[in-house]
């Protein structure tokens, strides 16, 4: 089933029903800076688009997700009801100008859970763009001694580095359980928090053909052939360009507080 980017809102006992119609997706924008009541449908993407909100009751339906746009949103929910695999997500998607990763957006978070299947935040940075193909190098040219030796190719362009992953702090208590974090079991949340890798680089550009040797041909009185000098060599390949650094992994800051 293809995931549908769904913005819905309840603002406290009322639908809201600013909805926009395109091929095969729904669009419910959410930017008001309180909710009572939120509720995400199975395998249904959240966005929320205003950088501080208060809900008072979170429902996360299994394989649900929430994304957070802003370089930093401040998000505090009073009852959160978390299904299996569901994701926050503030990861850097796509290249910045210049090909660099995308930064990760930075999450401030306060959440009292109800019950909780599992949860992955992710505030990674992306992944920088690959180096280009390097250039092909110049054929030798036909001919004599010295002359016929192809060019060697150009070297590969380097990688972009890989963007900042968003800091992130947050702040939990869950009613009549503990979680496990960042490991598999019941009630288990997961942090990424990484920078994104650089890009790899580049090949080298390919050498450029060895140039032929000079040829005469002469048929008469009698069929003769001579070469003139040998036949040149390929150039050698380029050297392959440097993979792009790696970006800054983000802060953390996770800590259990009283409900």
């Amino acid at each position: 089933m293809r995931l549908k980017h769904v913005f819905i809102g309840l603002l406290f006992t009322s639908v809201v029903n600013a909805i926009a119609q395109v091929p095969d997706r729904n669009y419910y924008y959410v930017d008001k800076p309180y909710y009572a009541r939120l509720v995400v449908p199975k395998r249904v993407e959240l966005v929320i688009e205003n950088s501080n909100i208060v809900i008072d009751t979170l429902i996360m339906d299994n394989k649900s997700s929430i994304r957070f746009p802003n370089s930093v949103t401040y998000l505090k929910v009073q009852h959160a009801k978390i299904g299996k695999r569901c994701t926050m997500n503030a990861a850097g998607v796509g290249e910045a100008p210049g090909g660099r990763g995308m930064n990760g957006r930075g999450l401030y978070i306060t959440m009292t859970f109800e019950t909780l299947g599992s949860l992955t935040i992710d505030t990674r940075g992306g992944t920088g763009r690959l180096g280009g193909n390097g250039s092909r190098g110049v054929d030798g040219r036909n001919g004599t001694l010295g002359e016929a030796n192809g060019g060697p190719g150009g070297p590969g362009g380097n990688g972009a580095p890989g963007g900042d992953a968003g800091d992130l702090t947050f702040y939990y208590s869950c009613n009549g359980f503990t979680p496990s974090i960042n490991e598999a079991g019941e009630h288990a949340i997961f942090f990424k928090n990484q920078g994104g890798f650089g890009g790899g680089g580049g090949p080298g550009g390919q050498g450029g053909r060895g140039g032929k040797a000079t040829v005469t041909r002469q048929a008469v009185p009698t069929p003769v052939i001579e070469v003139n000098g040998t036949n040149g060599v390929s150039g050698p390949a380029g050297p392959m360009g440097t993979t792009g650094d790696r970006g800054r992994d983000g802060k953390l800051i996770v800590e259990k507080i009283h409900g």
